[in-house]
């Protein structure tokens, strides 16, 4: 039920306007507080309220993101959902929700552009980055991707999972014999619905490293791939390092038969949860996974 145009409000009514957390507290809805913007003036900072101030200060559009996304832009949902591209935007993003990227050039989810009365993005879901690729023989790791990309001020509340992509694993130490030098691919960093890429060795010798590990029950790479190690003539080549979890640098490559300790090839870096932190105001954090940048 809206607040009516007359008559006795209750707090209810006022989350179920305006959005809000639970518990419900006042100052959510003072002017600058998430729910209402600087222009409705009615409504003071601190102190003393009339409930009737709440009434028909602000216009809402409410939508809820569900299923699987691929590089999700928000603003793009909303318009495509009905908004107005005016009023303000409070965007739940719901349990059963996967965003994610199939690219560590471009996050899982993106909030841009302009929202002229603010917006709320509660998050229930996963929102992951894609994971770096492991290391080419004499190679180290790629880096994670982010999970989400803020240049728009956004206030967010975070129930669920926020998380880099891993960071793909170094290729392991080079040596040579007979003319061939050696060396074990990384394997790919945990990431999103896309399984991150093993690194790989020359043709006829050396095997692809491994993939992210085998999807979850969400479909999700939540986990590096394992370390690969290519054996040839009775002798080991140094292992691959092995992909990094959600927002975690992958390992660096190995050393070879644990007899010459060569450090190897190093891990990439973890994907960024955030990137643009400083336009977020975090109403509730969750789980995040890499850096805050």
């Amino acid at each position: 039920m809206a607040i009516p145009p007359s008559g006795t409000i209750s707090i209810q009514q006022l989350q179920t306007e305006f959005g809000g957390t639970n518990p419900i507290s006042l100052s959510e809805y003072y002017r600058n507080g998430p729910y209402v913007t600087a222009n409705n003036t009615g409504i003071p900072t601190s102190g003393a309220s009339r409930l009737g101030a709440f009434r028909g200060t602000v216009r809402q559009f409410a939508f809820t993101i569900s299923g699987n996304h691929d590089r999700a832009n928000l603003r793009s949902l909303a318009v495509s959902a009905g908004w107005n591209q005016s009023d303000y935007l409070n965007v739940t993003v719901d349990a059963n929700a996967n965003i994610s990227s199939s690219t560590t050039a471009t996050a899982a989810f993106t909030i841009n552009g302009s929202y002229p009365n603010g917006v709320l993005v509660v998050n229930n879901g996963y929102i992951v980055g894609m994971g770096g690729r492991g290391g080419n023989m004499d190679n180290a790791g790629s880096p994670g991707g982010p999970a989400l990309a803020v240049s728009s001020p956004v206030s967010i509340s975070n129930a669920g999972v926020i998380a880099g992509g891993g960071g793909g694993g170094g290729a392991g130490y080079t040596w040579g014999w007979n003319g061939l030098n050696r060396s074990s691919p990384g394997s790919g960093g945990a990431s999103g619905l896309t399984a991150a890429s093993g690194g790989s060795g020359l043709p006829g010798w050396s095997g692809p490293g491994y993939s992210s590990a085998g999807p979850n029950s969400r479909g999700l790479y939540a986990t590096g791939g394992a370390s690969y190690n290519w054996g040839w003539g009775g002798r080991m080549s140094s292992p691959g390092g092995i992909g990094g979890a959600w927002g975690t640098a992958g390992d660096n490559g190995g050393t070879v038969d644990g007899v010459y300790n060569y450090t190897g090839y190093a891990g990439g870096a973890g994907g960024a949860a955030v990137t643009g932190n400083g336009n977020v105001t975090w109403l509730a954090t969750g789980t995040r996974y890499g850096a805050l940048v």
